[in-house]
C-alpha cells in the first residue's frame, strides 16, 4: 500500500482514496512507467498551498530547515512535497530524507541532474526548486508526450533506457552529469544498461542513485530472491570492486575503473546510492608512541609452553 506523504485530513476534504498496487499490472500512466495513484474527491484547502520554492527572488536560498534531533522540522524536500501545487510526483516517503543527505552539498551550484523516468514531471520541478536557479535538470522518458513538460531549466529527452545506443547519445549530448537518478522502468535490463553506459560519465565527484530496488525481487520485472541477473545481485559485485586493492587473486578480482572511482556504497530500503571520488591505493598510517617492548624474543621455556598449548588445542 502506497503511503501518502504527510497528507492530513485537516488539510484536504477527502471523499474517497484508492491507492492501488504501486507497480501493479493496471498502470494507466505511461510516463516513466511509474505507480498508479487514483484519488477522487480531493478538494485542497488553499490556506496551506503556496509557492513551493526554497529560493528568494534574487537566487539566494532561504534559511535551511533541515531536520533537528527531536525538533520535528521538515527538510526542504519534505516541505516542498507537502505543499506542492505543481506537477504530480510520487516518491516513497523515506527517500526524501536520503536525498537531502546526499544532495544538499549541490544546492545553489550549477549542478546538472539527470533523472530517468519523467512521469508527470513533478520530481523535475522539485529538483529545480531544491537546487536553485543555477541548476540544469534533465529528464528521460519513453513517452513522447512528456516532452511538453519542458520549462525553464528543465530539458526532456525521449528514448528507451534499455537502448545503449540512446544512452550513449545522451552521454555525448549532456554537458555533464553530477547526479543520476534511475527511476525509469525498474526492470533488470534497464537498470543494468543505464548503469553500465552512464556511470562512467557521472562527474568524478558525483552521485548515482537507483530507486525502487525491490523490483529485483519481483518476477514480473525479471527479479527473484538471489536470482542471477537482477540489479541487486549485479550491484553486489561493486562490494568486491572497492576491495580489489587488497585482492591476492588478480585473475579473479583485479583493480578496475570501479575500484578507482567509487568512494562509497549505501543501501537503503529500495534505494541504492553510490558516491564517486577519485580513489588511490589505500595506505596505512601510524600515530602515537610504542607502548610495549617487543624487541626481546620469548625465552626457550615460553616457546616450549606455547608449543605444548598449541598442540593440546
Amino acid at each position: 500500500m502506497l503511503e501518502l506523504l504527510l497528507l492530513k485530513q485537516t488539510d484536504l476534504e477527502i471523499d474517497s482514496i484508492n491507492l492501488s498496487d504501486p507497480w501493479g499490472p493496471s498502470r494507466h500512466w505511461s510516463c516513466g512507467r511509474r505507480s498508479q495513484l487514483t484519488i477522487s474527491g480531493l478538494r485542497p484547502n488553499r490556506s496551506w498551498i503556496h509557492k513551493s520554492s526554497c529560493w528568494n527572488d534574487d537566487g539566494v536560498r532561504r534559511k535551511d530547515k533541515a531536520n533537528q534531533p527531536g525538533g520535528g522540522k521538515l527538510n526542504d524536500l519534505e516541505e516542498y512535497f507537502l505543499k506542492n501545487s505543481g506537477h504530480r510526483t510520487v516518491k516513497w516517503k523515506h527517500y526524501l530524507e536520503i536525498y537531502d543527505r546526499y544532495f544538499s552539498r549541490f544546492r545553489g551550484t550549477e549542478v546538472h541532474l539527470l533523472e530517468i523516468g519523467v512521469f508527470d514531471g513533478g520530481s523535475l520541478q522539485m529538483w529545480k526548486s531544491y537546487f536553485g536557479p543555477k541548476a540544469r535538470i534533465y529528464g528521460v522518458d519513453v513517452d513522447p508526450n512528456c516532452k511538453q513538460l519542458e520549462e525553464e531549466q528543465i530539458s526532456i529527452f525521449i528514448g528507451d533506457q534499455s537502448d545503449e545506443r540512446f544512452l550513449s547519445y545522451l552521454a555525448k549530448t549532456l554537458p555533464r552529469i553530477d547526479i543520476l537518478i534511475d527511476d525509469g522502468g525498474h526492470k533488470m535490463k534497464e537498470q543494468i544498461a543505464t548503469f553500465r553506459v552512464l556511470f562512467p560519465h557521472i562527474d568524478k565527484q558525483g552521485i548515482y542513485v537507483c530507486e525502487d530496488l525491490h523490483t529485483s525481487y519481483w518476477r514480473k520485472f525479471g527479479g527473484g530472491f538471489r536470482k542471477r541477473g537482477t540489479f541487486i545481485e549485479y550491484s553486489k559485485g561493486f562490494i568486491d570492486s572497492i576491495h580489489a586493492w587488497h585482492s591476492k587473486e588478480p585473475r579473479k578480482l583485479a583493480v578496475s575503473d570501479l575500484t578507482r572511482s567509487i568512494y562509497s556504497l549505501h543501501y537503503y530500503d529500495s534505494l541504492f546510492v553510490i558516491e564517486k571520488r577519485p580513489m588511490e591505493p589505500p595506505s596505512p598510517i601510524t600515530s602515537g608512541c610504542p607502548t610495549l617492548d617487543r624487541s626481546r624474543k620469548p625465552s626457550s621455556l615460553r616457546r616450549l609452553v606455547r608449543s605444548i598449548n598449541s598442540r593440546l588445542k
